[in-house]
């Protein structure tokens, strides 16, 4: 039970470090309004769900899977719900088991639940490293440089009633 809230935990603060890191690498808020769905969709496409592993180019099935905060957090969880019982619903006439065959079908085969939630902290590390390097970035490269209003002392004499 701790390690099902602990990783949807972990999982809703690298979604928000994601999001946050394409609001700031977005140059205007309508594009980060429509950058944002894309960057979800893509995370949820490329989960194993709709687009399976095999069937991506090999230069894409190394890397794009890797980057989906919905993939490692899905996986960690069904990973985490049957326990690595592979007994689990086997049906002998049709050679399926629900645990292999569940993760199986969508290509997450061969991993723990802890590999998944450190994917995830690694994911959450990487997109936070990304929005610190833009703020850098963008102040370090901001137009103009801070000015300061100067005050002058006034004389009484000089102000008008």
């Amino acid at each position: 039970m701790v390690f099902y809230y602990l990783s949807l935990c972990v999982a809703v603060l690298a979604g928000m470090m994601l999001c946050e890191a394409v609001i700031v690498a977005s140059p205007t808020v309508r594009g980060a309004y429509l950058a944002i769905p894309g960057v979800v969709f893509m995370n949820f496409a490329f989960s194993g769900i709709f687009v399976k592993t095999p069937t991506l180019p090999t230069w894409a099935a190394d890397w794009l899977p890797e980057i989906s905060l919905f993939k490692w957090t899905v996986q960690s969880q069904v990973i985490n719900l049957f326990n690595f019982d592979s007994s689990l619903v086997c049906v002998n006439a049709f050679y399926f088991c629900t645990y292999s065959g569940f993760l199986g079908l969508f290509g997450w085969n061969d991993t723990t639940k802890w590999k998944c939630f450190w994917v995830i902290v690694t994911n959450l590390a990487v997109y936070r490293g990304i929005v610190l390097l833009a703020l850098l970035f963008r102040t370090v490269t901001q137009k103009g440089m801070r000015q300061f209003r100067v005050v002058e002392n006034e004389n009484e004499d000089d102000r008008q009633y």
